[in-house]
Order: structure tokens, then sequence, then C-alpha cells
């Protein structure tokens, strides 16, 4: 990583989600990346912070710097984004965090974004089993055949925007939740802090 895309990248980056939340104009919305070995989810937030959705999902090329091209064609044309969530899964963090400021040192890439927090999965999947309706629904909504499906809903968000690149069908995907809940999981937070200003 260049000296520029971590001084970029370090001058996004807030430390809580009060920090973000401070950063953020009145109308906008949040994305959230979820990186894998094998491909880049995407997931949006509507304009009022409440809601996310599935965009689509990039099977990774041999350098960020690609990937961040494929990127800023498939969200070039998006409203504006002023905030980024990074899924950071346990274990994983240095390597996510690390390959997320080379995708946004292309300054192509979310143009208007001024905030960067890497979240943590682990709260996020601590929020999808207790809204869960028993333990056995919850454990078989995170399975490997779920993600799968989810992903493929992924793919086919991402149909027209960038070409389409199928995963490997040979090994499961890495990732444990999607991007989309991820983002659910801080916008659920966002709206506690706003309730409690």
């Amino acid at each position: 990583m260049t000296t520029a895309a971590a001084a970029a990248a370090g001058r996004l980056t807030c430390s809580t989600l009060r920090t973000l939340a401070a950063r953020l104009p009145a109308s906008t919305r949040l994305s959230c990346i979820d990186v894998t070995p094998t491909h880049i989810s995407l997931a949006l937030s509507d304009d009022n912070l409440r809601h996310a959705t599935p965009f689509g999902v990039l099977a990774r090329t041999s350098s960020a710097a690609k990937d961040a091209s494929i990127l800023v064609s498939a969200t070039s044309s998006l409203p504006p984004i002023h905030g980024v969530i990074v899924n950071t899964p346990p274990g994983a963090a240095n390597r996510v965090a690390t390959y997320v400021k080379e995708l946004l040192a292309d300054s192509r890439l979310l143009p208007h974004a001024n905030s960067l927090l890497f979240y943590s999965e682990s709260v996020a999947l601590l929020r999808a089993v207790n809204s869960a309706v028993d333990v056995h629904s919850a454990a078989s909504d995170l399975t490997d055949a779920a993600e799968s499906r989810r992903i493929s809903a992924f793919d086919n968000a991402m149909y027209g925007r960038v070409d389409n690149v199928e995963l490997p069908t040979d090994r499961p995907s890495r990732a444990k939740i999607s991007a989309a809940e991820v983002l659910q999981a801080c916008l659920d937070d966002l709206a506690r802090i706003e309730q409690n200003k």
C-alpha cells in the first residue's frame, strides 16, 4: 500500500459509530464492503439510514487497483455515499483493512466518502442471532447454503452493472454473513444513537 493511500484512509477512519454519525450530512447513504479471499460484496442503505439492501458481488481479480476500477464502473451512477462500513471478520482485520485502503486509494471510488468505519462481524452476528425467533432459525439462516443463495442474489443484483464473474463452486465462501446484514446492524445502532440524543 502506498503512503498516500494509507494517509487518505487514515483521514477517513472513525474509531466509533458515533464519530461516523457526527460526520454524516443530513441526507446521505452508507455503504458496506465485505471482503473475502474470493469476492467483495457491497450493500447500500436508503437515504433515511434505516434499511440495508444488497448491491452486488464481485469476484476479486489479481489486484485491488483492478477491483477498484470495476467497482467505480458499478457505483458511478449511485447517489452520494458519505460513510463506508467495512466488515472485519475475527482474525482477518489487518488483511481486510489493508485491502480496503488500497481500494479507496482510487479517488474515483465513492468520491463523497468522508467516513470509514471498520465494524466487527461478530457484532452483526450477535444482532442476527438475537433477532431470530429461536436458536434453530438463527443457525439455519447462517448456513453455507443460505449464504450461497445470498451471494447468488448479489450476483444477480450486480448483473448489468459490471461483468458477472462466477464464484468457485467447489468450495464454500468464507463469508459468514453478508454485507447487508453488517450494514443493517450499523443502521440499527445509528438509530439507537439518534434516539438517545
